[in-house]
C-alpha cells in the first residue's frame, strides 16, 4: 500500500500543476475549443517525442487520463451569434441559421479531436469548416473550400427519423445562398469499416455507425452529386469527392497559392454545363 499511495501522490501532484493545452483561440467563438488539460512533463515538442516515442508512450500509460473525455462549450443558438466574433465568415453567416456548438473529445492527455458541431435537426451532427489543404494534414480556414469532414448522430438520438443526407443537402443549400460563397463543398465518403480498421478518435461520443464507405460513397453521390477526383486526402489518403450539386450564386475569389487544381477542374466543369 505504500508504494500505491506515493504513486498516487506522484500522479496528483503532476496533474495539478499540469497546464492548460489545446488548439483553441477565445477570441473568436468558432474557434473556442474546449481546453484540455496536459501535465508539463508530456507537453514537448513533437520534434523530442517523434525521437523517443516509446518513452513518452509508457509516461502517458504511467499516468493515465481519467477525466472526462468528451467536453463541450454551450450551444451558440441563430439568436445569439450576433454578440460574438468570428473567425470565419462562412461560419459567421451559417450561424444566422444553424445552432454550433464547439466539442472537443480526448483520447488521452495529448490526443484529441476539435469538432465545429452543426445542428442540422432530429440530432443530426455535422463537422464542417473551411480547410485548406496542408503536406501532411488540412488546417483550418476562414474562407476557400468547405470540408464536410463528419455526418454523425449519438446513439442516444437513434429513436429520432434518420434524415441525416436529407438534412446534410440543405445545410449545402443555406450555404449556396451566401454571397461570395466557399468555391466548393468537399469530403471524403468515411463509413463504419473506416472506423473499424483505422481506429475511432470519437469512440467516447458513442456514435452510430450505419453505413460502410461503399454505401456512404453511393447515397452521398446520390444526394450531392459527388464526383470522385484524383487529390488525395491528407489524414486519410483516401480520394476526395466534391459536391457537384453545391452551386452558389457567387464563387470567393482565392489567390493562386490556395487553389487546388483538382477541385477547380469539377467546378469548371459545371460551369461549363
Amino acid at each position: 500500500m505504500l508504494f500505491l499511495d506515493t504513486y498516487l501522490d506522484w500522479r496528483d501532484t503532476f496533474t495539478m500543476h499540469s497546464e492548460w493545452d489545446g488548439n483553441t483561440n477565445t477570441e473568436y467563438i468558432d474557434e473556442f475549443f474546449p481546453f484540455m488539460r496536459t501535465p508539463s512533463f508530456l507537453q514537448k515538442s513533437a520534434r523530442e517525442i517523434n525521437e523517443n516515442p516509446g518513452f513518452y508512450q509508457q509516461l502517458r500509460q504511467v499516468v493515465p487520463y481519467q477525466g472526462e473525455k468528451v467536453l463541450r462549450n454551450p450551444l451558440v443558438t441563430p439568436e445569439e451569434s450576433n454578440n460574438y466574433n468570428f473567425y470565419s465568415p462562412v461560419n459567421e453567416y451559417l450561424a444566422k441559421t444553424y445552432p454550433f456548438q464547439c466539442i472537443r473529445v480526448l483520447e488521452d492527455w495529448t490526443s484529441s479531436t476539435p469538432i465545429l458541431a452543426w445542428n442540422l435537426g432530429a440530432g443530426y451532427r455535422l463537422d464542417a469548416r473551411c480547410s485548406l489543404f496542408m503536406s501532411q494534414n488540412y488546417e483550418r480556414a476562414p474562407h476557400g473550400y468547405m470540408n464536410l469532414n463528419i455526418l454523425f448522430r449519438e446513439k442516444k438520438y437513434s429513436h429520432l427519423p434518420k434524415i441525416g443526407a436529407s438534412e446534410l443537402v440543405k445545410f449545402v443549400k443555406v450555404l449556396e445562398q451566401m454571397p461570395f460563397a466557399p468555391r466548393a463543398v468537399f469530403y471524403v465518403p468515411c463509413g463504419k469499416d473506416n472506423w473499424i480498421n483505422y481506429g475511432d478518435p470519437l469512440k467516447e461520443l458513442d456514435i452510430e455507425y450505419v453505413h460502410t464507405t461503399d454505401q456512404l460513397s453511393k447515397l452521398w453521390q446520390r444526394k450531392l452529386g459527388g464526383v470522385q477526383t484524383s487529390k488525395i486526402c491528407p489524414v486519410t489518403k483516401d480520394y476526395i469527392w466534391v459536391a457537384t450539386r453545391y452551386n452558389p450564386k457567387s464563387r470567393v475569389e482565392l489567390p493562386d497559392e490556395l487553389i487546388v487544381p483538382e477541385i477547380e477542374n469539377v467546378i469548371n466543369s459545371i460551369k461549363s454545363n
